[in-house]
């Protein structure tokens, strides 16, 4: 009798944990909200691809210091918790869910190229969490139809429809070649504007996809475009620009914003002379002073990519202020905010895109 009486009380405790656990599972939040009341400071994840990003950190950690600095949350201070992606493939998911599970962030800001940024998505799509993307243009994020994934840059085709309308139509350029840096974020970004020209009726052009630079430089010799646009991110590719600056001054050139990604690791000078899309409306009159307390600091400017990361830590402070700390509050209100950044107005459309008119740089 003994034996069944433990038997049966050790199925009722298993039984218990299995009913908690689904618990959890449908109410992903409780455990996080009880933790985080309890807490001195609200979290931020946020996720970067390579714990060489220096750059990234220190412009995340910089807005993390300016939000507190205008007063935190409610008296308590906004911690930024950083993981990094690089290792063996997959990893990016794991990162997501020791921020989500183990960390109990209120939301997640991902500075990650597109396959990482595919697998923090999919955590957050279980877990119910903001994700907001503050570097990788892959539409395919957004066709993924998480309600809280938002994005920070326009994607590529976005981005495409702005080039194609300055090269073919402003400018009346016709020769073209669509240069990807890399196998993945640039190739995804060259066959966005190839799709948008054919549905436009034009002449799709020559594409090179992550060739070695001394290959590309004869291809572009053999036959120079008028126009050439860069995507992806390379080591070589601020060496590849002076290369064309140099040997191929006629030809005009415009980029993708990831050709930019690749800076926050390098730390090297952004080149200048290329085109690339902004949002239309008018920054923050902050930004000359943000601009050159960075210079300063750090001994050169910050690249458009560094000010997406600033813009996408401010606004998780500013949506943390103006609907509270808790993950649910977040996920149910972050679509409806709006925030004037460093690279804009900052407010989100359909599919967590931002609903900018988007326009070239001078």
């Amino acid at each position: 009798m003994k034996r069944i009486y433990e038997a049966r009380k050790h199925s009722r405790a298993h039984a218990l944990l299995l009913l908690l656990a689904a618990i959890l599972v449908v109410c992903p939040y409780q455990s996080k909200i009880l933790a985080q009341d309890g807490q001195k400071s609200i979290k931020i994840g946020f996720l970067i691809r390579d714990k060489r990003d220096l750059a990234s950190i220190q412009v995340a950690e910089l807005a993390i210091a300016h939000a507190n600095a205008a007063g935190g949350f409610q008296g308590r201070t906004l911690q930024l918790i950083t993981k990094s992606c690089d290792g063996p493939w997959g990893v990016g998911s794991k990162r997501a869910v020791e921020l989500v599970y183990d960390d109990e962030v209120t939301m997640i800001v991902a500075a990650l190229d597109g396959r990482n940024a595919h697998l923090a998505e999919q955590v957050t799509a279980k877990s119910h969490v903001v994700l907001l993307s503050t570097q990788s243009s892959d539409p395919s994020l957004s066709r993924a139809y998480v309600p809280w994934y938002f994005r920070m840059v326009p994607d590529d085709r976005q981005q495409a429809a702005v080039l194609i309308e300055d090269i073919y139509q402003k400018q009346q350029l016709s020769k073209v070649v669509l240069v990807s840096l890399d196998d993945y974020d640039g190739k995804m970004s060259v066959e966005s504007m190839k799709e948008l020209m054919v549905k436009k009726g034009l002449q799709t052009p020559e594409s090179f996809i992550n060739l070695p630079e001394k290959t590309l430089m004869q291809k572009i010799a053999h036959h120079p475009p008028q126009a050439m646009v860069l995507a992806g991110s390379a080591a070589h590719v601020r060496q590849l620009v002076d290369d064309i600056h140099v040997s191929f001054p006629a030809i005009r050139l415009y980029a993708f914003l990831n050709m930019y990604n690749f800076y926050a690791i390098t730390r090297t000078p952004f080149p200048k002379n290329i085109r690339i899309v902004q949002s239309d409306s008018p920054a923050h009159s902050q930004r000359p002073s943000f601009e050159k307390a960075f210079l300063e600091k750090y001994g050169q400017m910050p690249s458009p990519a560094q000010a997406y990361i600033y813009d996408g830590i401010s606004l998780a402070a500013e949506a943390i202020r103006t609907y509270g700390a808790s993950p649910e509050a977040l996920r149910s209100n972050f679509k409806s905010i709006t925030y004037l950044g460093l690279t804009g107005e900052i407010k989100f459309g359909k599919l967590g895109n931002r609903s900018n008119e988007w326009i070239l740089s001078k």
